[in-house]
């Protein structure tokens, strides 16, 4: 199903440098596995681009969870509105 997550990105991609390890704006080889399973590989990194990858009310993507476990900064999107994502995140982080 169409999110607009891939456009997200390539409109980053246009005015920032961005590592794309994902099977379809993949522009950076060296994971042998997939990012979401590997927290060590967020450790790379200030900010982590964690975008919704399914339509459903209240979803919400492991790679947010996987972001903070690593120390990163998840940047997050959501076709369905804003879940609820002060559930995962720690005590007073911005999720406007």
């Amino acid at each position: 199903t169409y999110n607009g997550r891939q456009d997200f990105v390539q409109l980053l991609i246009q005015e920032i440098k961005i590592d794309s390890y994902g099977f379809c704006l993949m522009n950076r080889q060296g994971f042998t596995t997939r990012m979401t399973d590997n927290i060590d590989a967020y450790k790379k990194y200030k900010f982590v681009v964690a975008i919704e990858n399914s339509n459903c009310i209240d979803y919400v993507t492991a790679k947010l969870i996987k972001a903070v476990e690593s120390g990163s900064i998840p940047i997050v999107a959501s076709l369905n509105g804003r879940p609820d994502y002060r559930r995962f995140m720690p005590e007073h982080s911005y999720t406007g």
